[in-house]
């Protein structure tokens, strides 16, 4: 399931309240997951909007897990629709602004949101 957001302050709330944690990672997969705090989804909110229709260089995965493997924006995708991990959601930020939310269920924070189901996630499908 896939949903537009045009602000964070509810994914957070959300993230804190669940006691999960935001890991931040290249979309290509190469590096190590760094643990990212909350204020990080603000910075990259304003990120988007600056973006002119490029694919971000990083996004998140929301977790129960403080540490995960390299793994790329399509298979991170991949594996939060089918809940093949244990990746709660996956965010990305969209290139004319906003921030996508990935899920295989509707989550609390998604009510609101509108679904974008045709966006597909770029880069290499490992």
């Amino acid at each position: 399931m896939r949903y537009f957001h045009e602000g964070v302050a509810q994914i957070a709330k959300f993230i804190e309240g669940n006691n999960l944690n935001l890991l931040r990672l290249e979309v290509e997969g190469q590096q190590l997951p760094q643990l990212a705090n909350l204020s990080s989804l603000d910075d990259y909110l304003w990120e988007t909007q600056h973006l002119r229709g490029a694919f971000p260089d990083t996004y998140f995965i929301v977790t129960h897990e403080s540490q995960y493997r390299p793994v790329s924006v399509y298979e991170a995708v991949r594996q939060a629709e089918a809940q093949a991990t244990s990746i709660a959601f996956v965010l990305v930020g969209y290139n004319d602004g906003g921030v996508l939310s990935i899920s295989n269920r509707k989550l609390p924070f998604q009510d609101q949101a509108p679904p974008f189901a045709n966006w597909e996630p770029i880069g290499p499908r490992r």
